[in-house]
C-alpha cells in the first residue's frame, strides 16, 4: 500500500491561497464524509487519503489525531502500521506546503509511534525484495565504500543506470524505477559517463528515469532539504516515487561538519533514514575509506552511525562486479 506518487499534492490541492479562500465565500469545502467513505471502500484510496490528510492538517489536527482518524481507513489485508507508514509522508508533505493554520506550531507532534514488541511466533517471514536481484534490497540503507580514486562513482552510476533503464546489472535482474543522485562533484562528467553507458548497453538515455543535482544537497538544514524533496516530488509526478537516492560523496554533503565526528555523521545517517522512510526507497551513501586503514577505518564510523541497521558495505572490485556475502553480521556487497 505504498504511495504511488507523492507528487500528487499539486494536482489534488489548489494553491494555498485558494484553499483558504473559504473565508471569502469562494471555496467549496471538501465533502469529507463522502471522500472518507470512498477511501474506506477502497476507491482511489491514495488520492482520497491525500485529500483527507490535507484537510485534517489544514483543520489544525495533530499528527497523532490524524493517525487515529486514518486508522479507520485501513483496507482489508493491510495493518494499521502499514496505514501509518503511508499516511506519514502525506502529513509531512502537507505541513511542508504550509497547509496547517499559522497558529498550529504544536500540531506536528513527532514521528509515527511504532509498535516495537512482537511475539516471535507472530513475526511474518518474507523473502527479501530486491532492487538488484541478490545484490541490493529494496528500502535499505547502503554504504558504497572505497579509497579515493577507486571508481566509487562509476559503480554507483552503473547501478543507477541499470535501475533507471531496467537493464540487467551484470547478469542480475534490476527493478526499473526513478533514481535520484545528489552529486557533490563530477557534474559535467556524470552526463558524459551516462551517455557512454547507454551507448555501450544499447539503452536510450532519454528514457532513463535518472535525475542528478548540480551541487551537493545541504542535508543538515531544513529549507534546502525541503526544496530538494519538492523537486523530487515534481519529477515523481511523471516517473513515480524514487527507487534509490544516492548521496555521492558523504564528505561533500557534510556542509562543513566533521565526517570523523560520530555525532555529526549520525545526523547525516538520520537524514538518510528519513528519506528512506518518506519515499519508501533505498538510500546509498558513497564514502571514502580512511587513510590509515583503507579497508575499514571510515566504514567503521559510518557503520556505527547507522546503528547496525539494514546497512551494507560495497567495495570496488577489479572486475567492477559485486556479489552478496555475509561478513560479521553485515550484508557486504
Amino acid at each position: 500500500m505504498s504511495l504511488p506518487n507523492i507528487g500528487y499534492w499539486n494536482n489534488i490541492f489548489p494553491p494555498l491561497e485558494s484553499f483558504y479562500a473559504a473565508q471569502t465565500g469562494d471555496f467549496t469545502p471538501l465533502p469529507r464524509d463522502a471522500v472518507s467513505q470512498a477511501a474506506m471502500n477502497g476507491q482511489n484510496w491514495h488520492q482520497n487519503m491525500l485529500k483527507l490528510v490535507g484537510s485534517w492538517v489544514a483543520k489544525g489536527n495533530t499528527d497523532e489525531e490524524i493517525r487515529i482518524l486514518a486508522e479507520n481507513h485501513t483496507l482489508p489485508g493491510y495493518t494499521v502500521e502499514q496505514t501509518w507508514l503511508d499516511v506519514q509522508p502525506m502529513i509531512a508533505g502537507a505541513r511542508r506546503k504550509n497547509f496547517a493554520p499559522a497558529n498550529s506550531n504544536d500540531a506536528h507532534d513527532g514521528p509515527v509511534p511504532r509498535k516495537i514488541l512482537t511475539l516471535i511466533s507472530d513475526v511474518e517471514l518474507k523473502d527479501p525484495e530486491y532492487l538488484i536481484d541478490d545484490v541490493i534490497e529494496e528500502k535499505s540503507l547502503i554504504g558504497l565504500i572505497g579509497p579515493s580514486g577507486s571508481g566509487k562513482t562509476f559503480v554507483a552510476l552503473d547501478i543507477a543506470l541499470s535501475l533507471a533503464t531496467g537493464k540487467e546489472y551484470h547478469g542480475f535482474g534490476a527493478s526499473k524505477g526513478l533514481i535520484i543522485m545528489s552529486a557533490g562533484e563530477g557534474h559535467l562528467g556524470i552526463p558524459r559517463r551516462a551517455e557512454a553507458w547507454c551507448k555501450h548497453n544499447r539503452s536510450n538515455l532519454r528514457a532513463a528515469s535518472f535525475a542528478i543535482t548540480d551541487r551537493a544537497v545541504d542535508l543538515f538544514n531544513e529549507a534546502p532539504l525541503n526544496a530538494f524533496c519538492n523537486e523530487v516530488e515534481e519529477i515523481a509526478k511523471t516517473r513515480g516515487n524514487p527507487k534509490l537516492i544516492i548521496i555521492d560523496t558523504v564528505a561533500r554533503h557534510m556542509a562543513g561538519k566533521d565526517e570523523n565526528n560520530a555525532k555529526e555523521m549520525g545526523e547525516l545517517v538520520q537524514t538518510a533514514d528519513k528519506l528512506k522512510h518518506d519515499y519508501q526507497c533505498a538510500v546509498m551513501l558513497v564514502h571514502h575509506t580512511g587513510h590509515n586503514n583503507q579497508d575499514r577505518a571510515r566504514f567503521n564510523r559510518l557503520q556505527g552511525s547507522a546503528g547496525c541497521g539494514n546497512f551494507g558495505q560495497a567495495t570496488w572490485r577489479q572486475r567492477h562486479h559485486c556479489k552478496l556475502r555475509e561478513t560479521e553480521g553485515w550484508a557486504a556487497v
